[in-house]
């Protein structure tokens, strides 16, 4: 990434950040109020659990379909970004 656009990206990425804490509180606090604190932990706890694994998956998925690509030379991963930036 070009360094003229790296405050950009952080401020995009701060944004997206602050916006999921806001919703995340907001969301609690319904939450809580619904089913109660033990259960609204559980879920705020399997919640990120949950997500961790779906992104394994895609991302072995990712992976193993790079690693597929008929004669690919680029190692795990990068085959994607090199497309990325072809286009």
């Amino acid at each position: 990434m070009p360094e003229a656009l790296h405050g950009r990206a952080f401020a995009a990425y701060n944004t997206a950040r602050n916006t999921a804490e806001l919703g995340a509180v907001g969301a609690g606090g319904v939450l809580v109020g619904m089913v109660g604190p033990r259960t609204a932990l559980l879920a705020a706890g399997l919640g990120p659990i949950l997500a961790a694994a779906a992104c394994l998956t895609a991302l072995r998925r990712q992976l193993s379909l790079d690693q597929a690509q008929p004669g690919s030379t680029l190692k795990p991963g990068v085959a994607r970004t090199a497309r990325r930036a072809a286009s």
